[in-house]
């Protein structure tokens, strides 16, 4: 049964609204709806959130974290609970716990004893050996397993997936992702331009680039931005929200409410 609304798993995980929201979309946690569409989590969606927490403790990026959790959830039966497996960080692994085996989230690959070793007091993963990246998705496979361990290896890999295909649109979005993180805004607004001009499906690439700008203070841009992933997707409510928030800021209280209402009405419209 369905017990806790949104601001109760806020406060009971421990995360931000916008990991909950993003664990929530991957279809990580699955709440039911409210009859005032609001969302009600399940005690077992808590503890799935609670692990989130404790791998974010233990200084996993929130961006790594949605993607070891999501392809757990790929790689587990559609009848097997996340709730029922013990997940936790060694070094920069995602690593589950299941009986007397270990394994890796991201990969699946079955972790050994001898493949472990200790450096300063922390046990880590060996690195493994990649293959030598050759095309595209290559260059994109490999980067993304570099993000977390070796960033800079990481964005040289994807400017390469992208020089080998200018229309990598998921090169792209993480390239860019990356280099907001590292707080190289010039960067990483030049790359989020260039892909606006190679790739067709733009929505993301603009609310990244909101994203960006309204970190950078400029708002105006920002909302701009914003309008302009809805012209791509006028479903994006995440985009409304964002909008909603910056004309509230900057005193427009009519558009403020206008794209709130909208926000409300594509959360009431969503599938459950």
């Amino acid at each position: 049964m369905a017990e806790y609304s949104l601001r109760e798993v806020v406060q009971l995980a421990g995360l931000s609204r916008h990991i909950v929201r993003r664990l929530v979309q991957e279809g990580i946690v699955t709440p039911e709806r409210a009859r005032n569409r609001e969302y009600r989590f399940s005690f077992q969606d808590v503890i799935v959130l609670r692990t989130a927490r404790s791998l974010h403790a233990a200084n996993i990026s929130p961006r790594r974290i949605v993607r070891s959790l999501r392809r757990l959830r790929t790689l587990l039966p559609a009848a097997m609970p996340m709730c029922g497996l013990r997940v936790s960080a060694l070094g920069a692994d995602v690593v589950v716990h299941d009986s007397d085996l270990k394994w890796e989230a991201d990969s699946g690959q079955l972790l050994l004893d001898f493949d472990l070793r200790t450096d300063a007091g922390t046990p880590r993963v060996i690195e493994r050996r990649a293959a030598q990246p050759s095309d595209a998705k290559a260059h994109f496979e490999t980067a993304c397993g570099l993000e977390d361990d070796d960033p800079e290896r990481a964005c040289t890999h994807y400017r390469q997936a992208i020089a080998c295909d200018r229309a990598h649109l998921s090169a792209y979005i993480n390239l860019g992702c990356l280099l907001h993180e590292s707080k190289r805004m010039d960067e990483a607004e030049a790359v989020y331009e260039q892909a606006l001009a190679a790739c067709e499906d733009r929505s993301v690439l603009w609310f990244n680039l909101g994203v960006l700008r309204e970190d950078l203070g400029r708002t105006t841009e920002a909302v701009h931005a914003y309008r302009s992933a809805l012209q791509s997707d006028p479903e994006l409510a995440d985009a409304h929200y964002n909008i909603a928030r910056l004309y509230a800021a900057l005193g427009r209280e009519q558009d403020a409410v206008r794209a709130y209402n909208d926000y409300r009405r594509l959360v009431r419209e969503a599938p459950r």
